[in-house]
């Protein structure tokens, strides 16, 4: 490839990694399409053509097939071969294809041929396609009304599994893609269920502590009867899922990986001196045990010797002179796997009421009762960074991220909680997905871990009087819509002079002045500046003629004094006119303004504190020679040279 690209003077090593894994992609794309070396130049490609050529040449001096060679070589045998082919057809009188969505090109030519009888039945959903990077073409559902036009089409539109609220929130977020094969209309006769819950967390340990109590509080709970078994952790990389099983460990809840083994390119995961039994559990003892893989290695031996051989002069040297170093090998292997077999079997065991941690490909197929959807921030899913460094973002990329989160929504049989923080371990904001705007309001309930009505002291003091609006208003948890309406909404709220009128008094006391104001506007009869301010003129009056004691009589009175002034009227007409906005509007604000103060914090916060070793080493790797002076001055530095 260097020599081919004219490059090889200026190849460095570090760049080997990455671009091994390009095309290691290109690879298993060309091979599952059935392209060729020849066909790869004609399209002009001549690296892409070597590297393909080069990976066969491999292939074909080892004498060896991969995955796709399998499937390649048996449409050649056939096609080259009728009494093969008709013998193949006498045996497979009929063929069934379940997940047809997945197949490729090859697959689908081998089927072709294996199904020319025409007693073929192909199941599959084009919603579920997201295994284009393995070669899967949605294509062959087009393909196959086409090769065998008297095909029966059958379409299956009622759900068995999950809620009302699931099914609306995921059927609303896949009719945003375009590529379908025929819009549907999924139904369910299960009315009951909670809504989606939308958990905002400010950075991943929040995000792993909230997961961790809400599985707690399921299975403690006396109302339902959920087990650690019967829930799901679904994340998009592996990555994310270490934190998870990390924050498992440390809260003691049984889990099980499914589809992966622990760091299985690391160590001997089964291997008795690599874990340590901690509260009856066995753990991986990743802290202490540093020996390498060779040390593993030597140790089976060991123990596969004085097991099998024992004494070791009479069975090892009959078995040597017997059958050789390649008989040895073959009942060392024989031993690893009885072995293995059985701690599989005690493993599996140990784990059947643990619950459930795995990415959301490994997911398909698979249901919960409750599934917790982590990390869905828009650098997850959708997932466009390619190793390059660049962004890709094609339509069709983008239509396989959003069928990716519809297939981890329908997961969930019960109760779905989609969770997404604002911020990472490298100090970056993060925005959250994309598609998470696609599904309805109505149906989710939004959760955050800086609430309005709770936290008032963390918004700035001159507004304080913001706090207050939430905790009269924010009964409703809708996402809302940006429309014209609320822009026009906040820029005659935020344009009026009606927070004068409460910096006349104590920042400790706006928020109960605020509250009496929005206690009675709220009613249609105090809908006018004036009496309003009448009524709360009223109101304070009853109060102090109260015998009881008043902790407040010092703001009421104050009060009392103060509303004959232009600045109590300004700020009548201001609240009525915030209760006249809907609900839905006045939530989105509040929402809004909450983000706003919410990233002022994070900023400032970052704006006073040294940069971190893994931002100052990334930006590094980046190429940057500017020396940031704080975390918010390299996160900017981050991203300027992301860009570039």
């Amino acid at each position: 490839v260097c020599k081919i690209s004219g490059s090889s003077n200026d190849v460095k090593v570090y760049n080997f990694k990455d671009k091994s894994q390009k095309w290691q992609k290109f690879v298993t794309k060309a091979k599952a399409s059935g392209e060729t070396p020849e066909e790869c130049c004609q399209k002009g490609d001549e690296i892409g053509a070597a590297v393909l050529k080069i990976y066969n040449d491999i292939l074909r001096s080892c004498n060896a097939l991969d995955y796709h060679d399998l499937i390649s070589c048996s449409v050649k045998l056939l096609t080259d071969y009728p009494e093969v082919f008709e013998e193949c057809q006498a045996l497979w009188k009929a063929i069934i294809v379940d997940e047809f969505q997945d197949t490729s090109t090859m697959q689908y030519g081998l089927l072709r041929l294996l199904g020319s009888h025409g007693q073929i039945t192909v199941i599959g959903d084009d919603d579920q396609a997201i295994f284009s990077f393995n070669g899967a073409d949605l294509s062959g559902f087009d393909s196959f009304r086409k090769d065998f036009p008297t095909y029966k089409e059958v379409l299956l539109k009622k759900n068995y599994r999950s809620t009302r609220c699931i099914v609306e929130a995921a059927a609303s977020l896949i009719q945003h893609n375009r590529k379908q094969c025929q819009p549907k209309q999924v139904l369910t006769d299960n009315c009951s269920g909670t809504k989606i819950t939308l958990k905002e967390c400010l950075n991943e340990d929040s995000q792993c502590a909230f997961v961790a109590d809400k599985i707690f509080e399921t299975v403690s709970s006396t109302t339902t009867k959920f087990s650690f078994g019967n829930i799901a952790v679904l994340y998009r990389r592996q990555i994310t899922g270490k934190m998870i099983q990390a924050a498992f460990r440390e809260r003691k809840i049984p889990f099980n990986v499914h589809g992966v083994a622990f760091y299985r390119k690391k160590k001997y995961l089964l291997e008795k001196q690599a874990v340590v039994d901690c509260d009856g559990r066995k753990l991986l003892n990743e802290d202490s045990d540093l020996r390498s893989v060779l040390q593993y290695l030597l140790d089976d031996v060991t123990d596969f010797l004085s097991s099998q051989f024992a004494p070791r002069h009479s069975g090892f040297d009959d078995m040597m002179e017997n059958k050789g170093c390649l008989g040895v090998l073959k009942a060392f292997v024989d031993y690893i796997c009885e072995r293995e077999k059985e701690n599989f079997r005690c493993r599996r065991h140990d784990n059947e009421d643990s619950a459930t941690l795995t990415t959301i490909h490994q997911s398909k197929g698979l249901e919960w009762d409750i599934v917790f959807i982590v990390k869905a921030n828009e650098s997850e899913i959708p997932l466009l960074h390619e190793h390059s460094g660049g962004i890709k973002e094609g339509r069709d990329s983008i239509e396989e991220e959003r069928r990716l989160l519809y297939v981890a929504m329908t997961r969930a049989r019960v109760k779905l909680f989609v969770l997404y923080v604002i911020m990472d371990s490298n100090w970056q904001v993060l925005r959250p997905s994309r598609f998470l705007q696609e599904i309805p309001a109505y149906l989710v309930e939004l959760q955050g871990d800086i609430n309005l009505v709770e936290k008032k002291e963390l918004l700035p003091r001159s507004l304080s009087e913001a706090s207050e609006l939430a905790e009269a208003t924010l009964t409703n948890d809708s996402l809302g819509k940006k429309t014209d309406e609320i822009s026009e909404n906040l820029r005659d709220m935020e344009g009026w002079d009606g927070n004068i009128f409460l910096r006349r008094f104590k920042v400790d006391d706006r928020g109960i002045i605020a509250r009496i104001f929005h206690q009675w506007a709220k009613k249609k009869a105090f809908q006018d500046p004036k009496r309003l301010l009448d009524k709360v003129r009223f109101v304070i009056d009853e109060r102090l003629t109260c015998r009881k004691s008043n902790k407040v009589k010092d703001v009421l009175v104050a009060l009392r004094s103060s509303l004959k002034c232009d600045e109590a009227f300004q700020f009548a007409e201001k609240v009525i006119r915030w209760e006249q906005i809907p609900l839905d509007n006045r939530t989105y604000l509040l929402r809004e303004r909450q983000e706003h103060f919410q990233k002022i914090r994070v900023e400032n916060a970052m704006s006073a504190s040294t940069p971190t070793a893994k931002q100052i080493n990334y930006l590094r790797k980046l190429g940057c020679t500017v020396v940031p002076e704080s975390k918010l001055h390299a996160s900017h530095l981050i991203e300027q040279y992301r860009s570039l």
